[in-house]
């Protein structure tokens, strides 16, 4: 058995763990100075546990305490579980950037086929950061638990690109299908990603059709 005296005060690492007196929830270690646990009995033995989310629990067991005995609290301490990550759908070669407050940091990036692990990670709620030039950044909390859930999935769509174009004679029609999208010489317009199929009318002129294929993020001239 362990002996402490006046009560049983209970600190936790990490703080704000649940403490429990023989199996009854007693209050939260919340303070650098501990929880006083009320209730428990002198010259008696008692079991304390902690428990806190993402940390497997920690208990002392045969805890005595006894007046004029040395002050000493009981110290638990948690140790954080661990569980799987696993990213998919997204871009190759996208950035991951992963953090977990401001104790953990790190990157990578997605492989070949848009995936990242499944790789092992301590338990907790992760911010997630994915990107790649020309695409729509992906962002997102992701909880990593004991039990291995799904891939999270990732979505990111191109971005728009740009065209500019001149023609000779100028002021000439530029359509896609039967729909206008503007009067030579045109600069920096918007399109989706994508192939297109444009066409070019101009009054003095034989109508012209080009393909383009547009990127996200990049300007066709």
């Amino acid at each position: 058995e362990s002996i402490v005296s006046e009560g049983i005060v209970v600190i936790t690492r990490p703080p704000g763990a649940e403490v429990l007196l023989n199996g009854f929830p007693a209050g939260t270690a919340t303070s650098r100075e501990g929880l006083r646990l009320e209730g428990a009995a002198e010259g008696v033995p008692h079991v304390v546990e902690a428990r806190l989310l993402d940390h497997e629990p920690a208990q002392v067991s045969g805890l005595v305490w006894r007046k004029g005995n040395p002050r000493q609290p009981v110290v638990l301490t948690l140790v954080r579980q661990k569980g799987m990550l696993a990213l998919e759908g997204g871009r190759p070669e996208a950035k991951v950037v992963l953090r977990r407050g401001s104790e953990f940091r790190r990157e990578y990036s997605l492989g070949a086929d848009g995936r990242l692990g499944p790789e092992i990670f301590e338990a907790g709620i992760y911010e997630a950061d994915v990107s790649l030039k020309g695409y729509r950044a992906w962002t997102g909390k992701i909880r990593v638990g004991s039990e291995r859930g799904p891939a999270v999935r990732l979505e990111m769509p191109e971005n728009d690109g740009t065209l500019s174009v001149d023609t000779d004679p100028p002021a000439a029609t530029v359509l896609e299908g039967e729909v206008p999208l503007g009067v030579t010489p045109v600069r920096g317009m918007a399109l989706p990603a994508g192939d297109h199929r444009l066409r070019f009318r101009h009054p003095d002129a034989a109508e012209r059709v080009e393909e383009v294929a547009i990127r996200g993020e990049e300007s066709l001239d």
